[in-house]
């Protein structure tokens, strides 16, 4: 049995973007971000910080408003915050 929190809403709107199509958005944004943010002088800290909201944010849009079961997208977005805030505190 799992919680309210784990089921889509009653207003959810599905996307009309195919799986494939929506990863490959969301791979070529965070791509193309990991590229750009260099060359406009981010730090490196700050760098993955905001490569973490980006995709955090896509996850969200993209997976989890209409996601049947959103236990995936949840442990997706834990371990990637994980990862991520291991890299800062090693930089």
């Amino acid at each position: 049995m799992s919680t309210p929190f784990l089921q889509p809403g009653a207003a959810c709107r599905r996307s009309r973007l195919p799986a494939w199509l929506r990863l490959a958005i969301t791979f070529a944004v965070l791509f193309a971000l990991k590229y750009a943010l260099p060359v406009a002088g981010v730090p490196p800290a700050l760098r993955v910080l905001i490569l973490l909201v980006v995709a955090t944010g896509l996850a969200w849009h993209f997976w989890w408003n209409c996601s049947p079961d959103r236990r995936g997208v949840l442990v997706l977005v834990s371990v990637l915050w994980l990862a991520g805030l291991v890299k800062v505190f090693r930089l």
